[in-house]
């Protein structure tokens, strides 16, 4: 954090490369060459991206100390205001959600750990999601892994359920049509 060369050396493995002096033209030029060549850079990123965010998890990493004050204020300052931090953790959906194919189930184990050593209430949406497309999850895929409208209202329902279960949340606060539960209601 007091380096921000650091986090942009983290980053810089992600991004495309321009083919090396020598192998522009042919990349350029030839079909089979330029196809090889973003393959093998596609190939590359990947790699880049994974290790990113696998240092930028890493709890040695700065930034990760620097993340376990900012909850500790943050929560300090919930608990004058009397409301209560509750942290939800989406997985990055533009990431195979097949189950044991998501690469960054350790972050998440970690995170939840921490919260719990804080005692803060914390719901992790990976279990929800988990065996779900990330295609039909994501804003435009495999360009913006953002949720959508769906991912959204499976999340806002998955924290209701936490909230409500958690006694957080006031019963009287739950809509009309989920106070009943569905056998009683049909």
């Amino acid at each position: 954090w007091t380096d921000p060369d650091t986090v942009y050396g983290f980053r810089e493995a992600m991004l495309p490369r321009p083919p090396p002096a020598g192998l522009g033209i042919l990349v350029e030029h030839s079909r089979v060459i330029g196809w090889l060549y973003r393959k093998a850079d596609a190939v590359r990123m990947h790699a880049g991206h994974l290790e990113y965010y696998r240092k930028i998890h890493d709890p040695s990493y700065s930034g990760v100390t620097r993340f376990a004050e900012a909850i500790d204020r943050f929560k300090a300052a919930c608990g004058a205001k009397g409301a209560t931090l509750v942290v939800v953790i989406f997985p990055m959906l533009s990431w195979d959600l097949a189950p044991g194919r998501y690469p960054f189930v350790d972050a998440h184990t970690r995170i939840m750990d921490f919260l719990a050593s804080r005692h803060i209430p914390a719901v992790d949406l990976l279990p929800l999601y988990t065996g779900k497309s990330p295609r039909r999850l994501q804003v435009v895929p495999n360009l913006d892994g953002h949720p959508i409208e769906i991912a959204h209202r499976l999340a806002a329902e998955k924290i209701l359920q936490f909230l409500l279960e958690n006694q957080i949340m006031d019963r009287a606060y739950v809509p009309d049509h989920l106070a009943y539960p569905s056998m009683k209601y049909w």
